[in-house]
Formats: C-alpha cells, sequence, structure tokens
C-alpha cells in the first residue's frame, strides 16, 4: 500500500486532479474486527480520470474516520478539492486537508450535531428574511428518466457567521433539497454541506453529485465486474492486496482505448497479448 501510494503521489504531480473522492468499500467475504465486521478499505479516486490515487484498509478494531487521515497524507492535495460523505466530516480531517493545501466539501449529519443545528439554524433564519443581507446563490434542476423524476434544489450561503469555532475556513454552507418521484411514491429528502470552497450553488451541486462517483464507477464495478464482495480470501494483508490489484486493474482498463465493456476488456486482454501491453503501460494519464 505503502508503495502503491508513492507511485500514485508522483503520477499525480502531472495531473491537474481537482476532486478527489474519498469513501469507504467493505469486502464482504472477508471477515475481520473492524467496525463492519469485515475488511474494510477506504480508497481516494480522481472522478476526472476515472483514477485510483491510493488506498488504506481499517485497521483491527478500528472505524474508517482513523483510516481517512492515513490515506489524506500519501495523497498530493495541493489545489483539488476532496469530497467526503459525513463520516469525514471531523475537524482534524477538515485540518489535514487544509494544511496541505487542499480544498475540502463534507456531508454534514448527525454525527455532528452541534455543526449541524447551527448550520440549520443559519439557513432556517436566512429564509425567514428572506436572504436580505445574505450573499446567497441557487440553482434548481429537473431530470425525468427510467419512471423517475427528481427536482434538485441547491442554495449555497457564503461567508457564514455563528458556526463553532473549532472548524476551519468554512467559506460556504450548501443545503440540498430534492423532491423524488418513483413509479407514483413521492419522497423529499433535505442535506446539508460545509466546503471551504466558493462556487455557485450550480458548481457546487455539481462537486455534490460527482462525489457519488466513487459509488458508480469504482465501488459497483468492483463488486460486478470483479466480483469483489464474492472474494472469501481470508488473510487480512492478502484482501487488502488484492484490493489495491483491483483497483488498479479498474483504473487501467478504464484508460484503455475503445468503447468496449469492462467485462470485455478482459477478455479481450487475456486473448490478445498486443491490447494487454496497452493496458498495462497505460495512456497520456497513467
Amino acid at each position: 500500500a505503502e508503495c502503491f501510494g508513492r507511485w500514485m503521489a508522483d503520477l499525480s504531480e502531472d495531473l491537474s486532479l481537482k476532486h478527489i473522492a474519498i469513501d469507504g468499500k467493505s469486502l464482504r467475504g472477508a471477515g475481520s474486527n473492524t467496525f463492519t465486521g469485515c475488511v474494510h478499505l477506504v480508497s481516494a479516486w480522481a472522478t476526472e480520470h476515472g483514477l485510483i490515487l491510493g488506498q488504506e484498509s481499517v485497521a483491527e478494531r478500528s472505524h474508517e474516520i482513523a483510516a481517512i487521515p492515513m490515506l489524506l497524507k500519501t495523497l498530493q492535495l495541493k489545489g483539488a478539492l476532496v469530497t467526503i460523505d459525513a463520516a469525514g466530516c471531523q475537524t482534524e480531517i477538515v485540518k489535514t486537508i487544509r494544511d496541505q493545501g487542499g480544498e475540502y466539501l463534507l456531508a454534514v449529519k448527525g454525527n455532528q450535531p452541534t455543526l449541524r443545528t447551527s448550520v440549520e439554524n443559519l439557513f432556517a433564519d436566512a429564509i425567514a428574511k428572506e436572504f436580505d443581507g445574505v450573499a446567497v446563490s441557487r440553482h434548481e434542476s429537473v431530470e425525468t428518466k427510467h419512471g423517475r423524476r427528481e427536482e434538485r434544489y441547491v442554495t449555497v450561503i457564503e461567508d457564514p457567521q455563528g458556526l463553532p469555532d473549532d472548524w476551519l475556513d468554512i467559506a460556504t454552507i450548501i443545503q440540498v433539497n430534492r423532491e423524488r418521484e418513483v413509479n407514483g411514491v413521492n419522497a423529499s429528502t433535505t442535506h446539508y454541506y460545509i466546503s471551504s470552497l466558493k462556487g455557485s450553488a450550480q458548481q457546487l451541486g455539481h462537486l455534490i453529485r460527482r462525489h457519488w462517483a466513487i459509488e458508480n464507477e469504482l465501488h459497483w464495478v468492483l463488486d460486478v465486474t470483479f466480483g469483489e464482495d464474492a472474494n472469501r480470501t481470508r488473510d487480512r494483508n492478502a484482501s487488502a492486496n488484492l484490493g489495491i490489484v483491483r483497483r488498479t486493474a479498474l483504473s487501467l482498463l478504464k484508460q484503455a482505448p475503445g468503447k468496449q465493456s469492462k467485462p470485455t476488456k478482459i477478455v479481450q486482454a487475456a486473448g490478445d497479448t498486443a491490447f494487454l501491453k496497452t493496458v498495462l503501460q497505460g495512456n497520456s494519464v497513467i
């Protein structure tokens, strides 16, 4: 893992990495004494390039919160935006990102009740006075596909005042309201975020959505294409090392030329030495 991290750190110096999504995934077939009851790997995913930048395994009797700072310290964060779900909404993680020259955009949920209440109150007060005297940006969008209709309303307040002092460099707070209709059933949700980055509601809303590329383009593919959850390797180190191999293979396949699906590229690489060389050598990204 350390060698892989150093390799990717060297490579990423030549890349314009703007958005790094960080999230954890459990290996359901590999039992371990972690907070999920199995081997749990935290990955950093460059959303623009579809490139794995690093991986940290959650230690025995530990939690994802402890692994994230260790992973961050292996990355080149200067000028990059790091997005993490609520598990990573921690003051020490914010400090680590800022100390390394990065920006952050973090989900705020019930694990930080004081911060969550403060953000909710700021939005409630701003709405009550119709945002008079508040630097605000708004954006709304509607999507309809596959029998689903979703309306998204993003509101951003700049330079919020009155938040807890221990949160470093909060430049914006974000509220995302979703109205979703699926097969005639309606559901409404409200989510909050904090960020050191100033931007429009459209820009920040897009970054929030792109964070989930790590789920759709990495975790989901690892299970469907590589059968990661079905792998029953019991040795902890072997499970983590195989996790790195799968993630590296996925990154290489994403960069390989051609519009074939990843399973098709795997079969082609198995039977075509020239294509295998192309995959292993990578292209201009790796």
